[in-house]
């Protein structure tokens, strides 16, 4: 059993959210505070206007006590969850939270009110009805963006679950369809040339340990994709014989980019089949470069060229549901004439760190 990873290092991420939350709870009562006393100066009786550095500290002492507040009253939301089925029992807990936490900070403010409200007198009473219902308001309030919050945040969760199940069924659909294509190739060498349709199995054994070792993760580098996609070419060339030639063109600067497993392979795949398949030579190119926050990856062949109104085949049409999946429409991909002839397609992807739970880095 292992034991999970409780180093300074890996608790720091962790301690940096939980100062970053704090700060910003922080500055948005301090905000609160600011308005509060414009407020209270924009509707005082009191001629002369009080002091506006008097009723700011006045009203950060309070925002400032609710910002203290704010940790335990998000705890009790989540711990008191207002649902169809618990409604009768939290709305009343949180009543009588609500009523807590107004005696607690009308406390404060009477503690605090000789240093931050000098000469301002009220009575005990007054003072703890007063602000009661705004009080109320403050708590049900943080209370109500907490549920919102989380309520948004399991949507999101589930959205995502769905979506990576469905690159799973597309990644299901590929992938018998790339192994049959593949055997029928080698089995057509079984007669013809047995010594290659061994080499050729070699390199399927090879190849299809590589696809389930990287089955569990939604990317992989781009190195990791033209290597498999090498070993996909060599079974290839095993079948077609020298005549069928390949190059491979990638900037150093995309190899630790992230893409989508078996991306390239039956766009590869198409270009042999259906582009330079039965000629006595062909050639097919593979070429990958960066653009600022975008990778573009072409696969060009010098076959029978583009035909428009082709219809698109299982390979193709699931590259495209998994890039979409992947990507929403932050992602390209074209079918083409290439320059000269034969055909060419394109995929523009961003430009980021590979990702295993659908949360890409920048690169």
């Amino acid at each position: 059993m292992t034991r999970s990873d409780t180093s300074p290092r890996s608790l720091r991420p962790a301690r940096s959210h939980r100062l970053r939350t704090a700060l910003l709870v922080f500055a948005g009562w301090t905000v609160y505070g600011v308005l509060f006393a414009n407020v209270i100066r924009a509707f005082s009786a009191v001629r002369p206007r009080p002091k506006m550095w008097g009723l700011l500290i006045y009203a950060w002492s309070e925002a400032w006590v609710w910002a203290l507040f704010t940790a335990p009253i998000v705890w009790l939301a989540r711990r008191f969850p207002v649902t169809t089925r618990t409604w009768p029992r939290s709305i009343p807990l949180h009543l009588g939270f609500a009523l807590f936490f107004h005696c607690v900070v009308a406390g404060s403010g009477i503690l605090l009110r000789p240093w931050v409200r000098p000469g301002y007198h009220e009575a005990l009473w007054e003072t703890m009805l007063s602000g009661i219902l705004f009080d109320g308001f403050l708590y049900l309030m943080i209370v109500a963006i907490v549920h919102a919050f989380d309520a948004q945040t399991h949507a999101l969760r589930l959205q995502n679950q769905l979506l990576e199940a469905d690159l799973r069924v597309l990644r299901m659909q590929l992938q018998p369809h790339f192994l049959f294509n593949t055997l029928n190739a080698v089995s057509e060498l079984v007669h013809l040339d047995p010594a290659a349709a061994e080499r050729a199995l070699t390199r399927l054994g090879d190849l299809l340990r590589w696809t389930l070792q990287s089955s569990s993760q939604a990317e992989v580098p781009l190195r990791e994709e033209l290597t498999a996609l090498a070993t996909y070419l060599e079974i290839q060339q095993i079948r077609h014989g020298e005549g069928l030639r390949f190059r491979v063109d990638a900037a150093a600067d995309t190899l630790e980019l992230g893409v989508p497993a078996l991306l390239l392979q039956p766009l590869v795949e198409n270009a042999i089949r259906h582009g330079i398949a039965g000629a006595p030579d062909g050639e097919v190119v593979i070429e990958t470069r960066r653009a600022g926050n975008r990778l573009h990856m072409s696969i060009r062949d010098d076959g029978r060229g583009f035909v428009s109104g082709h219809r698109e085949g299982t390979g193709l049409r699931t590259t495209r549901a998994r890039l979409a999946g992947l990507y929403a429409d932050d992602q390209v991909l074209q079918i083409g004439p290439a320059s000269g002839r034969g055909s060419e397609v394109e995929i523009v992807v961003p430009a980021h760190l590979p990702r295993s739970d659908g949360a890409g880095r920048s690169a």
